[in-house]
């Protein structure tokens, strides 16, 4: 129910770790995809939003601005927005060293059903090491300016009554590392969020591998956006081991 950092020092709650019962549905009220505002990334908000003001609100050369002409405005900017962010976001990993890998508890039902904290470490563990990226190790990280960390958590929610039988789900992937206030450099966090995916989404309850799927795809986001922000490296392949085969019985003649 904790975000852990390097080291296992228990940092903050995340209100997407606590255990929700019901109806799938509610995992997504009142919760909507937004351009995350966390980050290095607030740097170039304000601007942002006059640019939101000039182009969405008042009039365009004296004629008045019609409800379906804003809307398409808007939704220009927000494309501009995003991808101001990401650009952001993506200098913060400009020379990453490696990063260690948090998974948070999976809720006892998805345990159930065969999906496992331990499963998830495994799987994005060695996604990022074929990938050609360090995976830090609790006390390597704490001696690693920066002390990164990718934070992974998946929420589930297992409905009941008409429900039954689907599960609602929400992944998080973050990269939190160490930062110090541009205003006051004096001030350091031991973790502030620098890149974020998420992903939500509905299956059936014998189906969670679409769960382990989809968070294959926000780790590989995180992969390209590294070396986008880190040209220099090359991606490193490791090739997948071939499972081992079972010695063949001789017949008995």
């Amino acid at each position: 129910m904790r975000r852990r950092h390097a080291g296992g020092q228990h940092l903050q709650l995340h209100a997407g770790a606590l255990q929700h019962d019901g109806d799938p549905a509610d995992l997504f009220c009142g919760r909507e995809e937004t351009v995350p505002t966390e980050g290095p990334a607030l740097m170039k908000i304000p601007a942002l939003l006059v640019l939101i003001a000039v182009m969405v609100g008042g009039t365009d050369t004296g004629r008045a601005v019609t409800a379906q002409e804003r809307q398409r405005r808007l939704q220009s900017v927000e494309a501009e927005i995003a991808v101001a962010v990401q650009e952001l976001w993506r200098r913060s990993l400009r020379g990453l060293q490696g990063v260690e890998v948090v998974v948070e508890d999976m809720t006892p039902m998805a345990t159930r059903y065969g999906l496992t904290r331990t499963q998830v470490q495994t799987d994005v563990e060695l996604r990022i090491r074929r990938a050609g990226i360090h995976v830090f190790m609790p006390d390597e990280v704490l001696s690693t300016p920066g002390n990164a960390s990718l934070y992974v958590n998946i929420h589930t929610v297992f409905g009941d009554g008409p429900a039954t039988g689907l599960v609602g789900y929400s992944i998080d992937v973050e990269l939190g590392q160490a930062v110090r206030l541009e205003r006051d450099p004096d001030i350091w966090l031991p973790s502030a969020v620098t890149w974020s995916e998420n992903q939500r989404g509905l299956v059936g309850r014998t189906q969670l591998h679409a769960v382990r799927a989809a968070l294959s795809d926000l780790v590989d986001r995180f992969i390209n956006a590294y070396y986008a922000a880190n040209p220099e490296r090359t991606p490193v392949q490791v090739p997948t081991p071939a499972p081992a085969q079972r010695p063949r019985k001789e017949k008995r003649r």
